[in-house]
């Protein structure tokens, strides 16, 4: 079977990188351009589970263009994704831009929620997304399969999608579907402010017939000056479990990042997670410090000292060094 994976994943890129190399050459304005990128990580921890190692997170490789002048797509694979690693379809979707108030995508795509489960990893300024947006999310990948609207006016936009609620390369189980979105608002052009909601239903466990409730809301603010950079979000989620049972998420992080020069940056972030339970309530605080170097205009390094406190694994306190390297397409 893991061969058949690793098969699959192979076929598709020799199906797309020709196309993206020849699209490139034939055409004097090319549509087309090859997109990826290859992700290295270097961890050492006190945990258990973080030993000094070399790994590979992500390899992903894919195209994407326009075939006409209002329509894209984008199809990218990745070799090798967590949390198994194995060989995944990762975008792959369609893009019909009516007006700048109306665009329509189909496909499988990044669900439209808060800031950092939207955003490529390439573009957050970390690189990794915060623990707190990992632990609450629901879908695979961060994506799922579905249809969206999105368009703006002015200071406002909005993001609306009808997904599967399953994640990413699932099946859905489920006839109602998932309702999520986000709004935002920029009233100047350094500050922005958004408002996310999603709407669906789960099934608790693989053995469960029926569905039951599970929604998420946030708020989101992203803003610049000079140098300086601050974003932070709040996310609340609510899950309906069995036997008429519940649980409340709350969290959030404060990232702050300070552009040195054109090729360092120094990184700070601060996240706070609690889970409230009929019986338990645990929480998690994680302090990252950090700097990001351009090698080159497509090659990144990262280091990252983090300090947890998190009661939902058996080691209370955790110290992690990390060192990653970030190649794009």
């Amino acid at each position: 079977m893991q061969h058949l994976k690793h098969t699959w994943f192979f076929t598709i890129l020799l199906l797309i990188v020709p196309f993206g190399i020849n699209a490139q050459d034939t055409n004097p304005a090319p549509d087309f351009r090859l997109t990826g990128f290859f992700q290295q990580h270097l961890s050492n921890g006190t945990h258990n589970g973080d030993p000094l190692a070399f790994s590979i997170r992500r390899i992903r490789v894919g195209v994407q263009g326009r075939v006409q002048d209002n329509v894209s797509f984008v199809l990218v694979a990745g070799g090798l994704e967590p949390p198994d690693r194995n060989p995944q379809l990762v975008n792959a979707f369609v893009n019909v831009n009516f007006s700048p108030a109306l665009s329509v995508r189909a496909g499988q795509f990044f669900v439209p929620f808060g800031l950092e489960g939207q955003e490529s990893i390439t573009r957050n300024p970390a690189i990794d997304r915060s623990l707190v947006v990992r632990r609450l999310n629901t879908h695979r990948m961060f994506r799922d399969i579905g249809v969206q609207l999105s368009g703006g006016h002015g200071m406002f936009s909005y993001t609306a999608a009808v997904i599967n609620g399953a994640g990413a390369n699932v099946i859905e189980r489920i006839d109602p579907k998932d309702f999520v979105g986000r709004i935002s608002l920029r009233p100047m052009s350094n500050f922005e402010i958004g408002l996310s909601g999603q709407l669906g239903r789960y099934l608790p466990d693989i053995t469960a017939d029926d569905h039951i409730a599970r929604n998420k809301y946030g708020i989101d603010l992203n803003y610049r000056v000079s140098r300086l950079q601050v974003r932070s979000e709040i996310i609340y989620r609510y899950d309906e479990l069995p036997s008429d049972q519940e649980q409340n998420w709350i969290g959030g992080y404060l990232l702050g990042n300070y552009k040195i020069n054109d090729s360092l940056n120094l990184i700070g972030r601060f996240e706070y997670l609690e889970r409230d339970t009929d019986t338990v309530l645990k929480t998690m605080r994680s302090y990252l410090f950090g700097a990001n170097y351009a090698v080159y205009g497509n090659i990144r390094l990262s280091g990252n000292y983090e300090f947890r406190q998190d009661y939902f694994v058996p080691d209370v306190k955790d110290h992690l060094v990390t060192v990653q390297m970030l190649f794009v397409i």
